[in-house]
């Protein structure tokens, strides 16, 4: 193999590497965990957790926490109201695969 041929092979071995890459980062499953990933990235430099919890240990009881927390979403700002809004939404659209998924996994169990 001469010095040309080697140089093909690792241009096209490069070229393989990036085309899997790209389909595996743009994948459903991959994309869904990375805006999920996101917005908890978000969350950490938009809401001061330390306050929230140090506010909600507080409350008597779940009612109270609900409460709490529905009002701060609420007078809150739009950017925020934004990213828990997208993060629950991944969430729980991850939780649905998540389930989906096991459901499929699991031979043993027939469905009726």
């Amino acid at each position: 193999m001469n010095q040309r041929d080697g140089q093909l092979k690792r241009d096209v071995m490069t070229r393989v590497r990036a085309v899997y890459l790209l389909r595996r980062a743009f994948d459903p499953e991959a994309l869904k965990g990375l805006v999920f990933a996101a917005c908890a990235v978000a969350m950490v430099y938009l809401v001061s957790i330390p306050h929230v919890i140090q506010n909600m240990s507080r409350l008597s009881g779940v009612a109270d926490d609900v409460s709490y927390l529905l009002s701060a979403f609420i007078h809150t700002s739009f950017t925020v109201e934004a990213v828990i809004t997208l993060a629950i939404a991944a969430g729980l659209w991850l939780l649905f695969d998540i389930v989906h998924n096991l459901r499929y996994a699991r031979p043993w169990v027939r469905e009726a």
